[in-house]
């Protein structure tokens, strides 16, 4: 269950990406092409008693010369205190959305990032909003370098293609900090740790429609 659940967040962390990529940094269809860069960091946090997960992702996207940023936070466990090895009811306990932060830095070679805001969170048994204090740190100093590239097409009508060119690097890093309700560090005395720092850039292209004789 637990395996599975990890997986579940990390799912939802890509689709949280990719939706912002495209409310936020949506194409358009008029152009003829158009290029978009990306850094993004994410972390999780698994606790084995209480049995919780915290998932954290923050996305910077820069499209002519305009900047979104956007950050996540994801809070599921047993809302019983059950220890993971043995909990059957794994639920949301809190979630949140923001584009305000005080801090965002990625470092060029990707082996150090920062981030630092306060983010409002809906706690899912209450309804209440709860502000959490977010100051993550990510150490990939030892973690491998990967290159990333791919050629996607994209139909966007019958006439008119789409083919995005992506490439970018992705390095394993170890987050560390706080993530805090005031009460509860979310963060802290986990049992599993991962994280990763990551950048690419996109270019996409409508080809020129096909003249007819």
């Amino acid at each position: 269950m637990v395996r599975n659940l990890r997986r579940h967040l990390a799912c939802a962390c890509a689709c949280a990406c990719l939706v912002s990529v495209l409310l936020l940094g949506g194409f358009s269809s008029t152009a003829l092409s158009q290029s978009l860069s990306q850094q993004d960091v994410n972390a999780f946090f698994q606790t084995e008693q209480p049995c919780r997960f915290t998932s954290l992702v923050a996305v910077r996207q820069v499209m002519e010369r305009q900047e979104f940023i956007s950050v996540s936070l994801q809070v599921h466990g047993d809302p019983s205190g059950t220890p993971c090895a043995s909990s059957e009811f794994i639920q949301d306990l809190a979630f949140g959305v923001t584009d305000q932060v005080q801090i965002f830095e990625v470092d060029q070679r990707l082996t150090a990032a920062s981030l630092k805001l306060t983010i409002p969170m809906t706690m899912s048994l209450t309804g209440q909003v709860v502000p959490f204090e977010v100051d993550v740190v990510w150490d990939g100093v030892t973690g491998q370098l990967s290159f990333e590239r791919s050629h996607q097409a994209n139909p966007g009508s019958t006439s008119q293609p789409k083919v995005s060119h992506i490439h970018g690097y992705t390095r394993p890093a170890r987050p560390s900090g706080t993530i805090s309700d005031g009460m509860t560090n979310y963060s802290a005395d986990a049992n599993t740790v991962d994280g990763l720092i990551s950048v690419r850039r996109q270019h996409e292209v409508i080809p020129k429609p096909r003249l007819f004789r």
